[in-house]
């Protein structure tokens, strides 16, 4: 249970995340969509569609986040031990024109720890019983499906943790929609949209800082990569299955040579280019 208590106040800074842009003078996103200054420079390269110059992308730059699609990512050390805290936020159900109906999606590695929590200013769950609350759920054009989420202690949405979370993360990382829905008893419902452009590199901050392979690679993937990689004229030095230095190293050449982020990270987009089904 003190485990539990521990991730339900961790996303309290989730309420003043939302309350703090709610405050913005009405109008400031308006006027910020429809300024016609260039690109900011800190806006993500990979998605033109986006509009950086919004307010809640603003505020995520002020306050040092980087960009990765509809995500902000951010980081921070934990007070307790200094491991790397990463939350990412996806503000894709994020308007700052309208005062009701704000949600956000939130990817977290705290304290080793990882979790994703489905957020809303006016979501109100109350009571539920041991078996916690169930969310619907719908990537893409997939069939809708189900899942049991922990509603958080202060009634404004739901949260996996751990293993729930990771393998929930893996499977939507490819995705370009995802619908979530809460269905409670007496407050009604309550459902988003989330655009999902740039989860994939969102995803894989929480997880380098959790310590955990977000693509769920076997032993046999990467050697496979490898030898692409060395066919390629990209030595990683070994290719017997151990993702090395100098895997990265290889994986970072090939990527500048394509022109493609130099990350070394084995990204869905780098693999399919490298040649790897």
């Amino acid at each position: 249970m003190e485990m539990r208590k521990r991730g339900h106040s961790g996303f309290v800074a989730t309420a003043l995340f939302i309350s703090l842009l709610s405050a913005l003078p009405a109008g400031a996103a308006s006027g910020l969509a429809g300024n016609s200054e260039a690109r900011p420079a800190w806006a993500d390269p990979r998605h033109p569609e986006i509009d950086y110059r919004t307010a809640v992308f603003l505020s995520g730059h002020q306050s040092g986040d980087s960009m990765s699609g509809w995500w902000m990512v951010g980081e921070e050390k934990s007070r307790l031990d200094d491991s790397l805290t990463t939350i990412a936020k996806n503000v894709s159900q994020f308007d700052m024109n309208r005062r009701n109906g704000q949600m956000l999606l939130l990817a977290r590695c705290h304290e080793g720890r990882t979790a994703l929590a489905f957020v809303g200013a006016d979501i109100r769950i109350g009571h539920v019983d041991d078996y916690g609350l169930f969310l619907d759920h719908r990537i893409d054009e997939q069939r809708a499906d189900r899942k049991r989420w922990t509603p958080l202690s202060s009634g404004r949405g739901a949260i996996l943790f751990s293993n729930r979370a990771v393998n929930f993360m893996r499977h939507i990382k490819h995705a370009e929609k995802l619908y979530l829905r809460i269905k409670t008893k007496r407050a009604g419902i309550y459902d988003a949209d989330f655009s999902m452009a740039g989860a994939e590199r969102a995803f894989q901050a929480v997880a380098v800082a959790c310590g955990w392979d977000l693509w769920n690679y076997a032993v046999e993937d990467y050697k496979e990569i490898q030898l692409l990689l060395k066919s390629a004229g990209f030595d990683p030095g070994e290719t017997e299955g151990r993702w090395s230095e100098g895997s990265e190293k290889a994986l970072a050449e090939f990527q500048a040579s394509v022109g493609l982020p130099a990350s070394g990270l084995p990204d869905y987009e780098t693999i399919k280019t490298l040649g790897f089904h």
